[in-house]
């Protein structure tokens, strides 16, 4: 296809309704009007021969055409975007840039709130979107598309051109709901046997990925009883039966008060578990990038447990 015939706005303009799923937050983004999207959603559909984006009862849905094309274009237009951006001084107040990390463990939760904050503070017109690891295996690939800009993870990937900074040693606990009828500080092993769980159902178990957290999982004795799809289910679920549960320590105490769980130390010897921030190489000196990553450094400072260890 001879690209001399095609708008690349097109793209853009692509990219803000795919990633929005919304013509008119797409139009709010880039700062044009609603019937211009639509008018340019409708030229790129027709050089394309393919509707793109179907209309829904919530805005919009992507075809198989629109998903594979979206791969392409998010990453041709971040290397663009960084070709432009090198040697300039990166300025937080006027960028427009799309921000996308991918968190574990509803660790969105506790991102969420310090990172949101500081980018509304900071960066105003930049738009930001925490989304859970639901296929930890495709996080290379989201990397290195540009399709995610950071990954908080525990585990490390046989892909060479990862960048990673430790940001912390989770320690793992148990909660349980206040006025179980069995457990009691201090918490023993044999208590701990008898009870049953509700466990966080994983789609796509590790398999030659090296995870301390998942090797912790495995090894906690209380027998499954229930598996619910997030780890947002679990304090919830605790907090409404004499099941037990095992989540890192700063998930539990922002649950604690709100669900009305009690925390318990682990009462046999678990690893404490390494989590890092991840991102691909290409985006190593993006100013952009960096000032992302410190704001996700921030976030995590705000987040110490309540209570020594």
């Amino acid at each position: 296809m001879n690209l001399r015939g095609i708008d690349l706005n097109l793209f853009t303009v692509f990219e803000a309704v795919y990633e929005e799923r919304n013509q008119a937050r797409a139009a709010a983004r880039l700062g044009m009007t609603q019937p211009a999207v639509s008018n340019a959603v409708n030229r790129l559909r027709y050089v394309l021969k393919d509707p793109l984006l179907v209309a829904g009862s919530r805005g919009v849905n992507p075809t198989p055409a629109a998903d594979a094309l979206y791969k392409q274009v998010r990453g041709a237009l971040d290397l663009i975007r960084e070709g432009v951006e090198h040697g300039r001084e990166f300025d937080p107040a006027s960028t427009e840039r799309a921000f996308k990390v991918a968190t574990p463990y509803g660790g969105g939760v506790l991102l969420a709130v310090g990172l949101h904050n500081w980018v509304r503070r900071e960066a105003p017109r930049a738009t930001l979107s925490i989304r859970p690891l639901e296929q930890p295996e495709e996080i290379p690939r989201l990397l290195r598309e540009g399709v995610l800009d950071l990954a908080i993870d525990y585990v490390r990937y046989p892909d060479p051109a990862l960048v990673y900074e430790p940001l912390e040693m989770e320690r793992l606990v148990i909660i349980a709901r206040r006025g179980h009828p069995r457990l009691r500080t201090p918490l023993t092993l044999d208590m701990l046997e008898a009870e049953e769980q509700v466990a966080c159902y994983d789609p796509h178990p590790p398999q030659d990925r090296p995870n301390a957290l998942e090797e912790a999982l495995a090894a906690f004795p209380a027998r499954v009883a229930i598996e619910v799809w997030s780890a947002l289910g679990l304090p919830v679920v605790v907090g409404q039966t004499d099941l037990v549960a095992l989540l890192p320590e700063r998930f539990a105490a922002l649950c604690a008060e709100r669900f009305g769980l009690e925390v318990f130390p682990m009462p046999y010897p678990a690893p404490e578990v390494a989590v890092s921030l991840v991102w691909h190489q290409a985006r190593e000196k993006d100013a952009a990038h960096r000032w992302l990553r410190e704001g996700v450094k921030r976030a995590m400072r705000t987040l110490e447990p309540p209570y020594p260890p």
